[in-house]
């Protein structure tokens, strides 16, 4: 066996890896525990960067002229590292986690460990074997992540921030290739370290980017999250009035396309200053959270629920008619007057105003239309469902208005 091989720089490139993975399992300590940022899926990174340390550990301890038990570990240490970086992935996107991945990996290491300290004679197989399944991993993590943000971006940037975890596996595949492919067989295989240069700068390659893309995922997250909070009424979860003026000029443009019509509720809470006044404001915002839950389980996939501020509430019901319209906004006057909202009180009662898209000629003649419809609704006494329409029988009362 060539001992050159093993030279003072590779074990100092080493030490660099395992430098690198030190502060970079700090950072996610950090993130986890004092500042709280994504605190399981930062937990799970800064493992991934402690079997990281590990793995290189075990490769800086493998002496030459010994059996590569230590390589073995510290093949199965990247593989773990890889492992915790899937699951830190899959936690950050709310994607749902296998645990017979863990076992399953697992398993494998232990056989592989055991077949090692009992005789194997091909450990170059054994790692070959532990680096393809790091690798597979990978992919598969590099897969959860462009589908997650395929979601919420364009192809393009999801295929983008998911280059990383390509690279990722691109390294774990060449090193595959080195340690099948090697043209003698010494145990001094390009998957260890120690062993080459050029093996070792890629491991110095796979610390950075492994913890550059979980540092991107995470940043993508909290930009995501930030960006839902932005588009959400603070007390109800539903889109705000800016996205709701949104959703409406694009249903706006697609029916001035398509000639698909749609319908326009504007809801409105009724007697809702009185609840105010007479159960306190905190109540208030438990009588308007209790809308927005009800809205929000009440409508179809395809329909669109949003608050537009105070006590009002807009719905779009793509594809339907005004007939149609007015047959679902009755239900959900009835489905309101049953509903109770707080115990020992009247229900709520709401009013609606609809418009459909063929009334209008523009859609804020649309807006305008529901409103005054919702207005003839409120003097008409309440509780009802009034459509954008001057002929009476457009009015459908339900039951007579609650008082408290």
């Amino acid at each position: 066996m060539d001992t050159s091989l093993f030279t003072n720089a590779n074990f100092q490139l080493i030490n660099v890896v395992v430098l690198l993975a030190g502060l970079a399992s700090f950072t996610w300590l950090l993130l986890s525990i004092p500042l709280r940022v994504y605190r399981r899926a930062s937990s799970r990174f800064a493992i991934a960067n402690l079997f990281l340390i590990f793995a290189m550990l075990f490769s800086n301890w493998q002496k030459p002229d010994e059996a590569g038990s230590l390589w073995l570990l510290a093949d199965i240490g990247v593989l773990f590292a890889l492992v915790y970086y899937k699951l830190a992935i899959c936690q950050l996107f709310h994607r749902s986690i296998h645990p017979r991945l863990v076992t399953g990996v697992v398993a494998i290491a232990g056989i592989a460990l055991v077949a090692s300290l009992f005789g194997a004679s091909n450990h170059t197989f054994l790692n070959a074997l532990i680096c393809l399944l790091a690798a597979v991993i990978t992919l598969f993590t590099a897969r959860i992540k462009y589908i997650s943000l395929h979601l919420e971006f364009s192809a393009w940037m999801a295929r983008v921030l998911a280059i990383p975890d390509l690279l990722l596996a691109g390294i774990l595949y060449v090193l595959v290739s080195g340690l099948l492919f090697a043209a003698d067989n010494t145990s001094v295989a390009p998957l260890q370290p120690a062993g080459s240069n050029t093996v070792a700068w890629l491991y110095i390659a796979f610390c950075l980017l492994l913890n550059c893309s979980g540092i991107a995922a995470t940043i993508t997250r909290l930009v995501l999250r930030m960006k839902h909070l932005a588009d959400r009424d603070q007390l109800t979860g539903l889109p705000n009035r800016k996205v709701a003026f949104r959703q409406l000029e694009s249903q706006w443009q697609e029916y001035k396309i398509t000639n698909k019509t749609f319908s326009v509720f504007i809801l409105d809470l009724d007697a809702f200053k009185r609840i105010n006044t007479m159960y306190g404001h905190e109540q208030g915002d438990v009588a308007i959270t209790f809308v927005g839950d009800l809205l929000n389980r009440a409508v179809r996939v395809c329909d669109f629920a949003a608050r537009l501020g105070g006590q009002e509430f807009l719905i779009v019901l793509p594809g339907n008619e005004l007939r149609n319209a007015r047959h679902v906004a009755s239900k959900l006057c009835a489905l309101f007057a049953k509903s109770r909202w707080r115990a020992h009180t009247p229900p709520l009662t709401v009013s609606i105003g609809c418009a459909e898209a063929r009334q209008a000629d523009s859609l804020e003649q649309l807006i305008t239309l529901a409103e005054k419809a919702l207005r003839k609704a409120k003097l008409q006494g309440r509780n009802q469902v009034v459509c954008a329409s001057v002929a009476e029988e457009e009015t459908y009362s339900l039951v007579s208005s609650s008082s408290y």
